[in-house]
């Protein structure tokens, strides 16, 4: 057996005092049948498994005696890095603890090694390259080619090394591949809004995917495909296409569901929250709540990421129209213990704000929007939605003054926004009717009869025209519109009915793939 005949040498290299550290994990482990197995081997290196089996163990099947060696090289191995050259640290993944594993047994190697076991570090060396490459730890595989070609450099011959040389080079280059990918998501889907939209230009998207493809082909690399499918997907419309949108998380899911190299908890709970944000984008809630509750668990040990997952049910059940006012509550005690800050604490006032919308407390509304000024920052998106629900907070109040004086500077604001950035086609539309709502002194009949196209704009399945869920437009203004020309208050729960009727009947027809997205369809 070759695991005894490994233990039988590593026990003549151990030294004194990891003898003594060796006995007492296991007295501390109280497996007082180790000790007697490792003190027959110490006292005669020579004797044989069956005959400690003889001795010793009588009672047990040599298969149960193989399993005890395989156990206490275990211990050892773990002594080993542990004693000197090893710290501990909290694992989270299970990838990054393959990672510090494969790295652990890459320095035992090298103990071996130095302790006169060349061959008996090859071998462990060999195991690493086979589950390294399981995972796609190219650096890892190179680092693990370069110690064997140390290990055996007097023992082989020329066409050898040129071959194990050979390798090396082609591990590095990998390894370099893959970092290049990691890089291009980073800055693709990770960077600043302004980096991104510099970086993700439609010629320089092309050219990084197709660079990826190549990369793949040679590298067979299921972790640089997957950077490529992700840096695609972020920049897939979900607006425009949500069926390819959501059939493009599928694809990242499957994937890293069946590759080991991807297939790491955390990840795939990511993918999960993902896929639900795209059901979001196809009126699928239901789906995207079991999504959710899949992905929940491997997430809720983070309390970031556990607030992140509540935001996302949340959201589901806002625009599903349903109870969402318990994870809100959730989501505003996370603010409170400091949890969710900047940024993130503004977006949850912003959903506050648009609570007491829906519930007719426009003051409160008021005062909410009054100081948010990290997604004030936004100026082509949230600054447009914050300012215009304030103008239908002071409209409902029956402060004109105030709200002529808010809709002139929003009109100003969006022309000065517009030389410098996109602003969403829908949004403009938007401030116009205000325009002309305050033009004709918010007499909402006035204004269907003279500015009907800007209201049927607003209300057709036309792709910029339209509204967009998940959008900051958390209120559906020609829904309030349409609400005040009736003079009835703004219903929410009927209004996310209504848009899913539509969506299901009217707009997935507008998403029906295209002849080229038919194909992309098909290849995923």
């Amino acid at each position: 057996m070759k695991e005894y005949l490994n233990l039988k040498e590593i026990l003549m290299k151990l030294t004194d005092n990891e003898k003594v550290d060796l006995f007492n994990s296991i007295e501390y482990i109280r497996r007082n049948d180790f000790s007697i197995l490792i003190k027959a081997i110490i006292d005669n290196p020579e004797i044989h498994l069956s005959d400690i089996r003889n001795l010793y163990f009588k009672n047990e099947k040599i298969n149960a005696l193989r399993t005890k060696v395989k156990k206490i090289l275990h211990l050892i191995d773990d002594l080993l890095l542990k004693h000197k050259f090893f710290v501990e640290l909290p694992i989270q993944y299970d990838r990054t603890y393959h990672l510090i594993e494969l790295k652990k047994k890459l320095l035992l190697a090298e103990i071996l090694f130095i302790r006169g076991l060349s061959l008996l570090a090859v071998d462990y060396i060999d195991k690493i390259i086979s589950k390294a490459n399981k995972f796609e730890f190219f650096d890892i595989v190179a680092a693990c080619k370069k110690s064997k070609l140390y290990f055996l450099i007097r023992r082989i011959e020329g066409q050898l090394i040129e071959k194990l040389s050979d390798e090396i080079k082609e591990y590095q280059l990998k390894n370099t591949l893959f970092e290049k990918a990691r890089s291009y998501y980073y800055k693709s889907v990770l960077g600043s809004p302004a980096y991104r939209a510099k970086f993700n230009t439609e010629e320089n998207l092309k050219r990084i995917l197709n660079e990826l493809e190549e990369d793949f082909k040679f590298t067979k690399s299921f972790r640089i495909f997957n950077y490529a499918l992700m840096i695609d997907v972020a920049n897939t419309n979900c607006h425009t296409n949500p069926i390819v949108y959501e059939k493009k998380y599928k694809k990242i899911l499957q994937l890293q569901k069946n590759y080991a190299c991807l297939n790491e908890p955390i990840q795939i709970s990511t993918t999960l929250l993902n896929l639900a944000r795209a059901n979001i984008y196809n009126y699928n809630f239901a789906k995207a709540i079991e999504l959710i509750r899949n992905a929940k668990p491997q997430l809720i040990a983070s309390p970031l990421n556990k607030a992140i997952v509540i935001e996302q049910q949340f959201l589901t059940l806002y625009f599903f129209g349903q109870k969402y006012m318990p994870y809100f509550q959730k989501l505003d005690s996370f603010v409170w213990e400091g949890i969710l800050k900047n940024l993130n604490a503004d977006k949850i006032r912003y959903y506050q704000a648009c609570i007491h919308f829906i519930d007719g407390k426009f003051t409160d509304s008021l005062f909410v929007l009054s100081d948010l000024p990290h997604l004030n920052k936004h100026k082509d998106d949230w600054n447009v939605a914050i300012r215009i629900l304030r103008v239908l907070c002071l409209i409902e109040l029956d402060k004109t003054d105030e709200t002529d004086l808010e809709i002139e500077s929003l009109r100003k604001h969006v022309e000065r926004v517009k030389r410098e950035l996109r602003v969403d086609p829908r949004a403009e539309r938007i401030v116009k009717c205000l325009v002309s709502l305050s033009q004709h002194s918010y007499n909402y009949k006035k204004l269907l009869k003279s500015h009907a196209k800007h209201v049927d704009a607003l209300t057709s399945a036309e792709i910029d025209m339209r509204w967009k869920i998940l959008s900051p437009e958390m209120i559906v203004f020609h829904e309030w519109l349409l609400a005040k020309l009736d003079s009835k208050p703004y219903d929410h729960v009927q209004v996310m009915v209504k848009q899913k009727k539509r969506f299901d009947e009217e707009f997935s027809k507008a998403f029906l793939p295209l002849e080229q997205d038919a194909d992309t369809i098909e290849s995923l």
